[in-house]
């Protein structure tokens, strides 16, 4: 069975944890990526495919318009979604 990858992008480590604690209770086969600074970004991007990438909207090393204009996001993506505290992890 192929693995579930999920990419981090978060500048916050505890957060990063705190998403793969939670994620790693509706997958069994995730793999998760963290990636807490642009070189690691880029790493991950040269990397295999994800099938998930979760971010931070407002990062220490980037921001969403300039990923949008690198071509790595689409500007659409770019204004703040509030996530609900509880979130039923299926597939």
């Amino acid at each position: 069975m192929p693995l579930f990858r999920v990419l981090l992008v978060d500048d916050d480590p505890e957060d990063r944890r705190a998403a793969i604690h939670e994620l790693a209770q509706g997958f069994a086969d995730l793999q998760p990526v963290e990636v807490g600074d642009e070189a690691a970004f880029r790493v991950a991007l040269d990397g295999e495919r994800a099938d998930l990438v979760i971010t931070d909207s407002q990062l220490a090393w980037t921001s969403c318009a300039k990923s949008a204009n690198a071509g790595l996001t689409s500007p659409s993506s770019c204004s703040p979604t509030r996530a609900p505290s509880k979130l039923p992890w299926t597939r």
